[in-house]
């Protein structure tokens, strides 16, 4: 998957108000399994009995870390202590919490998504691909040549394997991620040349097989913040992309698209796929649309429950812009983008604009809080050691609703005619844009 894939790469650098990682070191005479367990209830022994059981803002509950178990043969190799530690792990549902495996992705140049009570559907494929978007999955195995027999349907079970493996934030992320790893679920294992789908397209059924294929063939990704101005009726909207937080000079190059902005009559601002990085680039972004006074955010150790530091948004860098602004999200929003994205809540929610920031697209993924780089071993594993939290010390980190939620109301059908659910390369923008349900909920709702 696409989402965790960058997401793990970026918290290797940078996590979301955090630059240094802590490190354990694996003792021989002590399991890896053992040292895992210790280091996860000592990071969140805090939140196990107090505030992470109950103050969760506009969410479930946090699941009591006392939970938490492992359990596995501490002789057992490195393969098989991984499968049990990830399905433990996922049980945390922390958007920081993870252990990176090879087999947590998208295949290259496949995107699928889950689609409620209707299944998995391909969403996307590069070139050369049989598949369509659009196409219903019904089974997927791995090949040795493309006359292989495919199974009638086996998503359903692959779906529920896929789910215990994906470390996620919310149960509608952790259905999203499954999907994505579906296939590296069917053909994790062995030796194989070929990927064989049994899918349904447009009432036929049908076989397709897809030759195994290297990450040189996966999605190009735009990395670049980008601004558009979409003329819709009278109005002269500005769309900024910002695909990454991950460099304090992000702060710049966005500030220089607001600038550009501020005569617009409103302001998409697109956070799809952004996985997060610098806290300061989501404080300095707000503070380009709210009063900086009026709060300030808390960092609260999940050990100890004792506030680390506030944070608060800076003295903007230009002009505060005051029209109307559309957040566009989805799962694949993290760490310092979806503290962004919790900051627009809470400036919505408190009041501190005339006009309001929406959240349009899906839930955000979460995990905003601090998160520490843990080494056991030949195994990295990822854990909150703070949490993010507002002066009503309501955390965020399970992730957050949009006050409009798009894909929530997609379906199979709507992949073939509008598959574009994610921010595009620059130059393809204008090709594009008004087949993006998502910018299209966003300029119905700036017109309001």
């Amino acid at each position: 998957m696409r989402g965790i894939k960058v997401f793990v790469t970026w918290l290797m650098v940078l996590s979301c108000g955090s630059v240094l990682f802590g490190c354990a070191v694996i003792k021989p005479e002590t399991s890896r399994p053992q040292l895992i367990g210790e280091t996860v209830y000592e990071q969140f022994a805090f939140f196990s009995d107090t505030l992470g059981a109950r103050t969760h803002y506009r969410e479930a509950e946090w699941p009591e870390r006392e939970e938490f178990s492992l359990e596995f043969n501490a002789g057992a190799s490195l393969d098989e202590s991984l499968h049990p530690l990830i399905k433990q792990t996922a049980s945390l549902r922390d958007g920081h919490t993870s252990l990176p495996y090879s087999i947590v992705g998208e295949y290259p140049g496949i995107r699928l998504r889950y689609f409620a009570g209707e299944g998995i559907a391909v969403e996307e494929v590069s070139s050369c691909c049989s598949l369509q978007p659009g196409d219903r999955i019904l089974a997927v195995c791995k090949a040795d040549s493309p006359d292989a027999a495919v199974p009638e349907e086996n998503w359903e079970e692959l779906f529920r394997e896929a789910k215990q493996l994906i470390p996620a934030s919310s149960e509608e992320a952790g259905r999203q991620y499954a999907a994505n790893s579906i296939i590296a679920v069917a053909v994790m294992d062995g030796e194989y040349s070929h990927i064989g789908f049994r899918i349904e397209r447009q009432g036929e059924v049908l076989t397709e097989f897809v030759e195994k294929r290297s990450h040189d063939h996966a999605f190009e990704q735009p990395d670049e913040v980008y601004r558009k101005e979409i003329t819709d009726g009278p109005n002269l909207i500005s769309y900024i992309c910002i695909p990454t937080m991950r460099y304090l000079d992000d702060i710049d190059r966005i500030d220089r698209k607001i600038n550009a902005s501020l005569d617009s009559d409103g302001i998409i601002l697109d956070l799809r796929g952004n996985t997060g990085g610098s806290s300061a680039v989501s404080e300095y972004l707000i503070s380009r649309f709210a009063l900086t006074e009026e709060f300030s955010f808390l960092i609260v150790s999940g050990s100890t429950g004792e506030v680390d530091r506030t944070i608060g948004p800076p003295p903007p860098r230009g002009k505060q812009y005051a029209g109307p602004t559309a957040v566009l999200v989805d799962h694949h929003v993290f760490s310092a983008a979806h503290h962004f994205a919790s900051l627009c809540r809470y400036v919505n929610d408190r009041g501190f604009r005339d006009t309001p920031f929406l959240l349009i697209g899906g839930k955000t993924g979460g995990g905003s809080g601090v998160a520490e780089r843990f080494v056991f071993g030949e195994i990295v594993m990822y854990i909150t050691t703070s949490i993010m939290m507002n002066p009503q010390f309501e955390h965020y980190e399970r992730g957050i609703y949009p006050d409009v939620d798009v894909l929530a109301e997609l379906c199979i059908e709507d992949l073939r005619s509008s598959p574009v659910l994610h921010p595009v390369p620059s130059e393809q923008f204008h090709s594009a844009w008004r087949n993006d349900p998502v910018i299209q909920a966003a300029l119905e709702h700036l017109e309001e």
